[in-house]
């Protein structure tokens, strides 16, 4: 059953194969015109001839359904609310710490920036000069090797012409 739109009646669903909703399969469908004890008409509850009381059981009605739900639903929702508030608050803390760790990870970026890389640059270029002194020595120690070598090899031949002038005497 459903309740028809702007209209304050219910109607029967219509299903998709176009027949009206039984409700369970073993129910026909058709309404007890029966007077049971249990039967809102036969109490008298329902007086179509009073308006008045009409009315009123139709606000008694509502109030009475109005205070059912809000006794069950918050006893069934609590659980529920508070799973889900737990959940938010974890999701939350997990924010907080990842924007932490960005923070961190933003600061020690610009910690990088601002300090190391300016450091690097020193470094390189006290390493330039470094590289150019041992370019230098390593001109001198060749200048060096060279001097020797020919002094070495001066002094090579002088004594080998000596040798070599005293033998033939």
């Amino acid at each position: 059953m459903e309740l028809a739109a702007g209209v304050e009646q219910w109607e029967p669903l219509e299903e998709a194969g176009g027949g009206i909703s039984r409700g369970s399969p073993g129910d026909s469908g058709h309404v007890s015109q029966s007077q049971s004890v249990c039967s809102g008409a036969s109490v008298g509850l329902l007086n179509d001839e009073d308006p008045a009381c009409t009315q009123s059981c139709d606000d008694l009605l509502r109030s009475t359904a109005a205070q059912l739900s809000t006794y069950l639903l918050p006893a069934q929702q609590s659980s529920e609310m508070e799973n889900l508030d737990k959940n938010l608050e974890d999701l939350l803390v997990r924010v907080d710490e990842f924007v932490g760790m960005l923070d961190m990870i933003r600061n020690d970026t610009s910690q990088v920036v601002n300090e190391k890389v300016p450091q690097i640059y020193s470094k390189a270029a006290e390493m330039r000069k470094l590289y150019q002194k041992i370019d230098l020595l390593e001109v001198w120690i060749w200048k060096i090797l060279c001097i020797n070598a020919e002094l070495m090899l001066s002094s090579y031949l002088t004594k080998s012409t000596f040798s070599t002038a005293g033998e033939s005497l």
